[in-house]
């Protein structure tokens, strides 16, 4: 596979439910959202975010400039996509068993 690397890295900062989540509420809310949104709707430390967000900045999923809300990437976006995708199918198969 050509983007293993890629892959792999966008999985990791994903890899726990609340990072997945972080990642969809961005999307849901129109693709940004200030540090404090982040805080409270996860009620999570300022250290638990600034980590979470650096994992998923690190991968490419989201962007951060200074003093500006973070915003999904398209990158991001395509990977909600592919995991919706994933999840359509997961139900779909399980219903079958």
């Amino acid at each position: 596979m050509k983007n293993q690397k890629v892959i792999a890295k966008m999985l990791y900062a994903v890899g726990h439910e609340e990072r997945l989540s972080m990642l969809i509420f961005l999307e849901n809310k129109g693709g940004k959202a200030i540090f404090t949104e982040l805080q409270v709707k996860f009620k999570l430390s300022q250290s638990q975010v600034k980590r979470y967000t650096k994992k998923m900045i690190a991968a490419g999923l989201i962007d951060h400039e200074s003093r500006k809300p973070y915003k999904i990437t398209e990158l991001g976006k395509l990977f909600l996509k592919t995991i919706e995708e994933l999840n359509k199918n997961i139900t779909q198969l399980s219903t079958e068993i």
